[in-house]
């Protein structure tokens, strides 16, 4: 990494720690983020008043609009408005960039993709001014989504593919495979299945190697949708069963809904009709719970069509003119014509030829609606095209007319600027050194203590695969030891990393918990609940702190339970933090205390330790909290811990 790069980055970890500083005290006055004032917004607009050219305060300001956009409702749009406005006149360049951005991700969805263009493209200038190489990544990628979305896939390729090189250019794993998904998908669309497979192989190889489950169940679809189009049913069959394993595992009953009909589409190509209509039927119960009607109608008109195979004319007819109406309502185009199809056979065969004519005469308009689409959209393409080669000609001149400007100036105070930054960087080199000492002695003893975490889980894990191969139950030995081979890997990963996104550390706890619910013979039950706007896949964390609360819980509540235990763990988001509650029904601390009288958990001891390090780098973050009744005549242990965003 270039040293350009090393000092950027460090610039913005300071910065982000002062934000994170700034907006606890901001919080503080105006309520938690869960539950805001009801004034949030006048104190936002007050605040913003004052705040002037104070950076430290503007940057506060947008991360508090940003994380309250869902308590904020109608008046999000307006205050992101308002704050573009005066960062715009208060020259401060970084904080106009991300409002833009994310105003232009609202506007996106909103489905208003000119004015969400514009806003990117502003916000794309300011990367490139301020050469915020990260930054630039979303930028291109937020854009290529514009296009995608209005189905110009060859512009949307072309910034994919910007947002890709940067990536690699910065080594950002996680993103590359999450580009090469969508690039992948794009060029699905677009019919180019070559370079569609090559770019999810790609994406399908990397999120394997980093068990990132999520992407591999995208991986997966989207491979099975291109060997359907190649007319492969048998591998796509394989890819949508095993994305849809993956969507099991993450409990996405929407994912596993669209699994379903994929599946059953498969099914149907390859003549199992019987197959495919238990898989639509599956898909249609749960498309119908989230009134999808677009795949509603798809799921009608495939029951439709197998009813007609059935002869069952009578079932065909009802399925395949609710499908219709549904597909006529969202006007799905696609769906119409599979739709139109099926009525045709259906009327030729009970013999009713006015009605076969015209289902025949809605075909060809429907064929003839996609066609035109796709050739207004391949003008337009090029019309864009066109404007955004002037664009990029004219800033081209611009920033060639600039350079000559200022290397005039620059010759001029080149001496007297190199003599003040020498005398800068000697101080700042000082002080960073000091601080340097400081944050690394505390980085040690937080790796230290990390790495004590898998020897003593391991250690218990041992003993109950130990249990069960003295009580000859191979089978449940086997079971847990496939079980534990999983987790541990995950937990063994999760060790090596500073941080780890929220996603990841919510899916581990799932598996240990089901892990122990095994061991345990399903002597508690267990919920894992989530803030509705917590954007776990972009929220990073201290890895392996729960997880000992969680064995606590089970180990010193539920275990005995006999089937009436119950462990609930809950995420949210609370100020510049995650809040993590772990919940069980057990007998309380007052028991479990003098059950366990002389027990000494070691991995609690080294939690403990650790957020005290976390503590000390991380000023605000408060306390850990234990509630119990002290006189243990309320049953369970409320467990309350605050995690920093990294």
């Amino acid at each position: 990494m270039s040293v350009h790069l090393q000092l950027l980055f460090m610039y913005r970890f300071i910065v982000g720690l002062l934000l994170g500083f700034s907006l606890m005290i901001s919080l503080e006055a105006t309520g938690n983020s869960q539950n805001p004032a009801p004034n949030l917004s006048d104190s936002i607009y007050a605040a913003l008043k004052v705040a002037g050219k104070d950076t430290v305060s503007l940057n506060e300001l947008f991360v508090t609009i940003r994380n309250n956009r869902r308590q904020l409702g109608n008046d999000y749009k307006p205050l992101l408005s308002a704050y573009i406005e005066h960062t715009r006149q208060a020259e401060h360049l970084p904080g106009l960039m991300y409002a833009l951005d994310r105003m232009g991700l609202q506007e996106r969805f909103d489905e208003n993709y000119d004015l969400a263009l514009a806003l990117h493209e502003e916000s794309l200038e300011l990367a490139l001014e301020l050469a915020d190489s990260a930054h630039l990544t979303y930028v291109y990628s937020n854009i290529g989504q514009v296009y995608r979305k209005q189905d110009f896939n060859a512009l949307a390729i072309k910034n994919f593919h910007l947002a890709l090189s940067m990536q690699e250019a910065i080594n950002d794993v996680r993103g590359v495979y999450f580009t090469q998904n969508v690039l992948g998908a794009t060029y699905y669309a677009q019919e180019d299945y070559d370079k569609a497979l090559y770019f999810l192989n790609r994406s399908l190889a990397s999120s394997l190697k980093e068990n990132d489950i999520r992407t591999t169940s995208y991986n997966y679809g989207c491979l099975g949708e291109v060997y359907m189009a190649r007319d492969m049913a048998d591998s796509a069959l394989y890819y949508f069963v095993e994305g849809r394993k993956m969507k099991e595992e993450l409990d996405y009953d929407k994912g596993l809904a669209v699994s379903d009909h994929l599946i059953g589409q498969a099914y149907f190509a390859m003549g199992d009709y019987d197959r495919a209509g238990d898989a639509f039927r599956k898909a249609l119960m749960r498309h119908r719970k989230y009134n999808t009607e677009r795949y509603q109608s798809l799921c009608l008109g495939y029951l439709g069509k197998i009813a007609l195979i059935e002869h069952k004319h009578q079932e065909a007819e009802v399925m395949l003119l609710e499908a219709r109406n549904m597909a006529e309502k969202v006007n799905s185009l696609e769906h119409l014509v599979i739709i139109e199809e099926a009525l045709f056979d259906l009327y030729r065969a009970t013999i009713r030829h006015e009605e076969a004519f015209q289902a025949l005469q809605n075909q060809f308009v429907y064929r003839d609606s996609i066609r035109n689409a796709r050739n207004l959209r391949s003008i337009q393409t090029l019309e864009v095209e066109y404007q955004t080669r002037q664009k990029e000609h004219q800033i081209a001149l611009l920033s060639h007319e600039n350079l000559i400007k200022n290397q005039r100036i620059q010759y001029g105070g080149g001496i007297l600027f190199l003599l003040l930054v020498s005398i800068v960087l000697l101080s700042v080199m000082y002080s960073l050194k000091q601080r340097n000492a400081v944050i690394m002695e505390a980085g040690l003893q937080h790796r230290l203590s990390r790495s004590q975490m898998n020897p003593h889980f391991v250690s218990n894990v041992m003993a109950s695969i130990s249990k069960y191969v003295m009580e000859s139950n191979v089978e449940s030995a086997t079971r847990y030891l496939n079980k534990f081979s999983s987790l541990n890997r995950s937990v063994l990963e999760h060790s090596m990393v500073e941080s780890i996104s929220l996603a990841e550390e919510i899916q581990m706890l799932r598996s240990y918990l089901e892990f122990e619910q095994l061991r345990l013979g399903n002597a508690f039950s267990f919920a894992v609940e989530q803030q509705d706007d917590l954007d776990t896949e972009m929220i990073y964390i201290p890895p392996l702190f729960i997880q000992p609360f969680v064995e606590n819980a089970i180990k010193h509540g539920v275990k005995d339970m006999e089937g009436k235990g119950e462990v609930k763990l809950q995420f949210s988001d609370w100020k510049t933090m995650v809040k993590v509650e772990i919940m069980d029904n057990g007998a309380g601390m007052v028991v479990s205390e003098n059950k366990e009288a002389n027990h000494h958990s070691r991995s609690m001891e080294i939690v403990r330790k650790r957020l005290q390090l976390l503590r000390k780098k991380y000023k605000k973050l408060p306390e850990m909290e234990i509630q119990s009744d002290p006189l243990g005549l309320k049953p369970g242990v409320h467990v309350i811990i605050y995690l920093p965003i990294i």
